[in-house]
């Protein structure tokens, strides 16, 4: 079945051709990995990544500390109000010096506050139930502001030692009552028509504002640089590049986070004390308004920069910040398009050299006058055409591999065991290739219609597969053409399964088994086929 001397002699006749596809590949496969290896792409990848995490992270760090002032700041307003409205109430019943009824009255405004930012929670998130950790963290943030008797002292302690921790200042509320009103509410019962001007005075809302932000600064930057809360971060970004060290960098650490969210709070109280002085305190709406306005002011300044692009500029950038762009690159442009080119190349021309080139040329019947058997022939010729493709392969995966050490890709999941995977299933693509060429070879006695035919459907498969690149994930979704994927459906390359290889799923086990009876297919046909043929003289 196998004859040396003709295996000898097809080497013989096709090594230069093998050899100058083979340097060609390898040359075009190593200038691919030096330029996309190291930190070239891993470069691009990280540094998109790191710049989205950290815009992101400085995002949700604002949206909080916002979250905590707001909370706080508005459930205090309330604890004013509600402290002189039980005050009032215990003045007219309770005949007790003025100083016994502070205790009272304050555990009743420290009811109406704890009320208030429960229902401050719900609005922000209907979904915060007081068993979720959203709504544990508002809350916490929000009594450590008040800081109801002490109760914060030791937390506020641990993250600013130096600092002087002040009680809720209540005295102005009670002292906005001079003797003479405190006697009319006991004798008549009549309240102050002035009441509340403590309460809306500017300097009780600079003192709520100063109070609500200082201990939501405080309490968010302590809480969120704590080696518990980075490594919950870290944790939630396994799909990014980002570790401790990156994180590290941002400068999200204590000092950084009281800057971050100080500045993002002071901005947005200037903007809504602006804001709001436009706004009519008659108009109906008012109140609405004055929410609509917060929500707004928030929205804007806890923004990232990515929400703030157009979809079409903010797909484009997370496509780039989340692809496998190393393994994108090397697997679409090199073992799909520029590889397999080359290897189909070499397939066409030798292979129509083995039979139809040797019967145009009216070698082939020296060879059938030596007594070689036609059945020899073909399974030698076709041993040559699979074992030079395969050595073509072979030389290649060692560059890749070489290549691999030299410049290792950096924020990439193709590892060095997955080279010569893709090696391998380029070379069942190249399998099935060769044996539709060596088929056409097999039936057609003429080289033109043996190059025309099994060429051609070889360099259509390439161009559809050129084509149906610009669907696939490699390019961003603001370019990609999804309707283009169709041309993939009637390409064999596309049963080629590089993602697939660096996933570990099994579905490129599948797609090269089709391969390789696509192949084994064709040249068992070819075989017979020429067995049986009628040859010309």
């Amino acid at each position: 079945m196998f004859n040396i001397p003709l295996y000898k002699q097809s080497w013989k006749a096709n090594w230069v051709l093998w050899l100058i596809t083979t340097l060609v590949s390898c040359f075009v496969l190593t200038i691919i990995m030096l330029i996309i290896g190291g930190k070239g792409m891993g470069t691009i990848h990280s540094s998109i990544d790191k710049g989205f995490v950290e815009d992101e992270l400085s995002a949700n760090f604002k949206a909080t500390s916002l979250n905590y002032y707001n909370v706080s700041n508005d459930s205090l307003e309330e604890f004013d109000k509600a402290f002189l409205d039980i005050f009032v109430e215990e003045l007219k019943t309770n005949p007790a010096p003025v100083e016994e009824i502070y205790n009272v009255t304050y555990q009743g405004a420290l009811a109406v506050y704890i009320n208030s930012v429960n229902h401050k929670i719900k609005e922000i998130n209907e979904d915060y139930t007081e068993d979720t950790p959203e709504y544990e963290e508002l809350n916490r943030a929000a009594l450590a502001v008040l800081n109801p008797n002490g109760l914060f002292n030791e937390m506020y302690q641990e993250f600013e030692p130096d600092m002087q921790v002040y009680d809720y200042d209540i005295l102005t509320l009670v002292n906005s009552l001079d003797y003479e009103d405190i006697s009319q509410i006991r004798l008549t019962g009549e309240v102050p028509e002035d009441l509340y001007d403590v309460v809306y005075s500017k300097a009780r809302i600079n003192y709520r504002n100063s109070r609500a932000m200082n201990g939501s600064i405080i309490i968010l930057s302590g809480i969120m640089s704590s080696d518990e809360a980075i490594n919950t971060i870290l944790n939630s970004l396994d799909d990014s590049t980002v570790d401790r060290k990156i994180y590290d960098d941002f400068g999200f650490h204590y000092n950084g986070l009281k800057e971050l969210s100080s500045e993002a709070i002071i901005t947005y109280q200037s903007l809504y004390d602006y804001k709001l002085s436009l706004l009519d305190p008659l108009d109906s709406n008012y109140t609405d308004e004055k929410s609509l306005l917060k929500a707004e002011l928030q929205n804007s300044i806890a923004s990232s920069v990515l929400s703030n692009m157009p979809e079409e500029m903010k797909n484009l950038l997370e496509d780039m910040g989340s692809g496998e762009m190393y393994g994108d690159t090397l697997d679409n442009i090199y073992y799909r398009i520029i590889g397999m080119l080359i290897a189909i190349v070499y397939i066409i021309m030798a292979s129509i050299n083995l039979i139809s080139g040797q019967i145009e040329s009216g070698s082939m019947a020296y060879v059938l006058s030596s007594g070689t058997k036609r059945s020899t022939i073909t399974f030698t010729q076709a041993i040559f055409l699979i074992s030079s493709v395969f050595f073509m392969f072979l030389t290649t995966t060692i560059v890749s591999l070489i290549c691999y050490n030299i410049a290792t890709p950096t924020a990439s999941d193709v590892k060095l065991i997955h080279l010569p995977l893709f090696s391998l299933f380029t070379f069942f693509v190249a399998f099935a290739f060769c044996g539709i060429n060596f088929l056409t070879s097999a039936v057609f006695n003429r080289l033109k219609l043996a190059v025309g035919i099994g060429g051609g459907l070889s360099i259509i498969s390439i161009i559809f597969t050129i084509i149906g690149l610009f669907s696939s994930n490699m390019l961003p979704s603001v370019v990609r053409i999804n309707e283009l994927n169709v041309f993939n459906k009637f390409s064999i390359i596309s049963l080629y399964d590089g993602p697939s290889i660096i996933a570990g799923t099994s579905a490129f086990i599948w797609k090269g088994a089709i391969l390789i009876a696509l192949g084994l297919i064709g040249f068992i046909i070819g075989s017979i086929i020429f067995k049986r043929k009628d040859l010309p003289l």
